[in-house]
């Protein structure tokens, strides 16, 4: 069931491997974007049910939003145990901590912005509680004189340094995103939009195809909401199917997971609670 918890924290974990602009700054803004949507519909509680294909493992959610705005409560059980427990600190509408709780392990991520409200730092501490180790990642932002990104540096303890550059269009969307490491490029991803200027592909060079393949496919309906996601992973072997429903104040009704057989996964129902 990884595949599932991996994708409730998407916009928890900005050091997910990955594309650092879709999941630091796509991630971040549609984390917040949720947060709107939550305070304007002043929403309390958000329960979600989840049975993995075979029936025998049922996840449960509960996200609770108290009523002073600053900071939301998510908790994920596997079989009535806790197997996660995340707490979002907010800030004049802002991210600004998140902290997740696993067995044994606490993560911490904060975030800092710049003058115009635009991500220009992020640190994410790992603790093991059973070493009482810890390493570090921090992420630093640049964008050029228009607040479109420019160039963002990762750097984590005891590793080489990983330089991140964007090329981008006339109104700021990206479309290349290329790593460097001691000056030498080692990766490059692709990124395409509908006409509407939603994201609908992200791509890279799959070396066992010798082609671009995508990571990423996207579909949304009429309002932007985003519909259905083609995950790809282990460089093209593993493909995962997502479906989304809403309900009319924005909010997600239902997710289902499908494999590259297009076999149930998990399929997840959400309920939500107003003040």
């Amino acid at each position: 069931m990884r595949i599932f918890f991996l994708f409730l924290l998407i916009t928890y974990y900005s050091f997910v491997n990955g594309q650092y602009y879709y999941s630091d700054l796509m991630g971040l803004q549609q984390t917040q974007k949720n947060f709107e949507i939550l305070r304007k519909n002043k929403i309390k509680e958000i329960s979600g049910t989840g049975t993995a294909a075979e029936g025998a493992v049922k996840i449960q959610t509960l996200t609770e939003v108290p009523t002073d705005g600053k900071r939301i409560v998510k908790s994920i059980s596997e079989n009535n145990r806790t197997k996660e427990l995340v707490y979002q600190y907010f800030e004049m509408g802002r991210l600004k901590k998140t902290i997740v709780h696993n067995p044994g392990v606490e993560t911490t991520i904060e975030y800092q912005y710049n003058g115009k409200g635009l991500l220009s730092y992020l640190a994410s501490t790992v603790k093991d509680s059973s070493s009482g180790s810890s390493i570090t990642e921090t992420h630093h932002w640049e964008y050029n004189n228009n607040g479109f990104p420019k160039k963002m540096i990762k750097k984590t303890m005891g590793m080489d340094s990983l330089s991140v550059e964007f090329l981008t269009d006339s109104i700021g969307l990206v479309l290349e995103e290329g790593w460097f490491k001691k000056d030498k490029k080692i990766e490059t991803f692709y990124y395409y939009y509908l006409p509407e200027n939603r994201l609908s592909d992200i791509v890279k060079f799959n070396t066992k195809a010798q082609k671009l393949l995508p990571d990423f496919v996207f579909e949304y309906d009429q309002k932007g909401q985003l519909t259905k996601m083609i995950q790809v992973g282990n460089n093209g072997r593993n493909i995962t199917y997502w479906d989304y429903s809403y309900f009319s104040n924005g909010l997600r009704e239902t997710e289902i997971a499908r494999d590259r057989n297009k076999n149930l996964i998990i399929s997840t129902q959400y309920q939500f609670e107003k003040h």
